[in-house]
C-alpha cells in the first residue's frame, strides 16, 4: 500500500476533486470524505498520512473534526484550508497544535495549486519504517547531524549552527526528521537518538576546533529527556570528555516540552544554566504559555518560529508579532533568533528591528558535516 495517503473533507465537491488531483500528482493515494461520519470511518480504517480539513462543513465544523482527530490520535499530519479570514484560519491552526496535532499548513482559500503541491511533496514519505529499523540505524550511526548555520543579522558572519538529524537510509535515501522523530518519540528511542546526536556533534566540534574552526552549536532536546535528573551532569561529562566548553552548547526546548513535569524540568534546566550550557526556547509563539516560560525558566535565547517569519512580508499581523517578540527579547536580555529567513527584504526588516541572529535558506540549508568547513571558508 502507498504510505502516502491524503484524506480530504471539504463542503465543496469541486474543490475537493481539485485537491485530490493535486494529491495524486504529488504521489498520494487520495480519498474524499463527503460527511463527518465518512471522515471518521476513513480516519480509522484507511489511516491517512495527511488530512486536509475545511473549517466550514454542513452539520459540523472543522474544529469539531480536529477535536475528533485529537481523540483518535491518527498517525497523520494536518492541513487546514478555508475561505474564512486568515485570523480564523491561523487560530484554528494554533488550536489544532494545542490539541497535539501535527499541523503542517494553514491555508486561506483560494489555495494556490502550486503551494499545495509543494507542501504535499515536502511531506512525501518513503516506505514505512519500524522501531526495530530505527533502533538498528541509531546503533549503526546511520542517523547523522546536519549543521544549519546561524548568522549574525548585523554582520552576516556565521556565529553558530543548529544540528538537525538526518537518516541516511540504505534503501530509501535521505530521510528527514518528520519521517522518524514521531516514531522515536512514540517509544523509548528518543533518548538514545538524542544522546547519539549530542555525542557525535561534540566529537565533530572538537575535531573542527583542533583545526581552528570553532562553531558553537545547538541540538534539540525532547520532552522525554526533561525527566532525567542526571541530564546536566551527564552532558557536562560528555563535554569534558571531548574537550568542549559547555558554553559552546545550546539546548533547544519547545514550549510544550518545558510545560511537562514543570518542577522536574525547572530543576534540570536551571542546573544546565548553572553549568554554563545555554537554553533556547524553540518555536516561540506556537505554544500556549510563552510568557510564563520566559519568566519561570532560565532561557538565554528565544527562537521566533518560521510560521511568523516567513509570511511577515505579506502579513501585517505576522510582522507585528515578530517585531514585538524581538523587542521583548531585547528587554529581557535574551538573544532573538529568527527562523525561516528566505529573502533580503525579510533580513533587512529584522536588522532594523534589532534581531540578533537568523537561520534560513537565504544563506544555507542544513549542511552535511563534510561540507561545513568549505561553507565557513567561503563565508570568511
Amino acid at each position: 500500500m502507498n504510505p502516502n495517503r491524503l484524506l480530504i473533507i471539504d463542503d465543496d465537491a469541486q474543490i475537493a476533486e481539485i485537491y485530490a488531483r493535486v494529491g495524486q500528482e504529488a504521489g498520494f493515494g487520495t480519498r474524499i470524505a463527503p460527511s463527518a461520519a465518512e471522515f471518521r470511518r476513513q480516519l480509522q480504517e484507511w489511516l491517512p498520512s495527511i488530512v486536509l480539513v475545511d473549517l466550514r462543513m454542513p452539520g459540523t465544523d472543522g474544529v469539531e473534526l480536529l477535536r475528533l482527530c485529537a481523540r483518535e490520535r491518527p498517525p497523520a499530519k494536518f492541513i487546514i484550508a478555508s475561505g474564512l479570514d486568515h485570523r480564523v484560519v491561523d487560530a484554528a491552526g494554533r488550536l489544532a497544535r494545542s490539541f497535539g496535532l501535527d499541523v503542517i499548513g494553514a491555508m486561506v482559500k483560494p489555495v494556490r495549486i502550486a503551494d499545495l503541491l509543494a507542501l504535499l511533496q515536502t511531506h512525501l514519505a518513503g516506505e514505512a519504517t519500524t522501531a526495530g529499523e530505527l533502533e538498528a540505524a541509531i546503533a549503526a550511526q546511520h542517523i547523522v547531524g546536519y549543521w544549519q548555520p546561524k548568522l549574525s543579522v548585523g554582520t552576516r558572519a556565521v556565529v553558530g549552527a543548529e544540528v538537525l538529524a538526518r537518516w541516511r537510509h540504505p534503501a530509501h535515501g535521505m530521510l528527514m526528521p518528520d519521517h522518524f522523530i514521531p516514531l522515536a518519540e512514540s517509544g523509548e528511542l528518543i533518548q538514545r537518538l538524542t544522546w547519539s546526536i549530542v555525542e557525535r556533534s561534540l566529537a565533530q566540534h572538537a575535531e573542527w576546533a583542533a583545526d581552528g574552526l570553532v562553531l558553537p552549536f545547538a541540538v534539540n532536546l525532547s520532552a522525554r529527556c526533561l525527566t532525567d535528573l542526571d541530564l546536566p551532569d551527564r552532558l557536562v561529562d560528555m563535554c569534558n570528555r571531548h574537550g568542549v566548553p559547555p558554553e559552546r552548547l545550546t539546548l533547544e526546548i519547545t514550549e510544550s516540552a518545558a510545560m511537562r513535569n514543570q518542577i522536574e524540568s525547572a530543576d534540570i534546566l536551571t542546573r544546565l544554566r548553572i553549568k554554563g550550557i545555554h537554553l533556547s526556547i524553540d518555536d516561540f509563539g506556537t505554544g500556549y504559555s510563552s510568557l510564563a516560560q520566559l519568566q519561570r525558566l532560565p532561557f538565554s535565547e528565544l527562537k521566533i518560529d518560521k510560521s511568523f517569519v516567513m509570511p511577515m512580508m505579506q502579513s501585517h499581523d505576522c510582522a507585528v508579532i515578530v517585531r514585538t517578540v524581538i523587542g521583548m527579547a531585547q528587554n529581557l536580555g535574551l538573544r532573538a533568533v529568527a527562523e525561516g529567513v528566505e529573502t533580503e527584504e525579510c533580513l533587512a526588516l529584522l536588522a532594523d528591528w534589532g534581531c540578533d541572529e537568523m537561520q534560513g535558506y537565504l544563506f544555507s540549508r542544513a549542511l552535511a558535516p563534510e561540507d561545513v568547513p568549505a561553507f565557513m571558508a567561503a563565508r570568511a
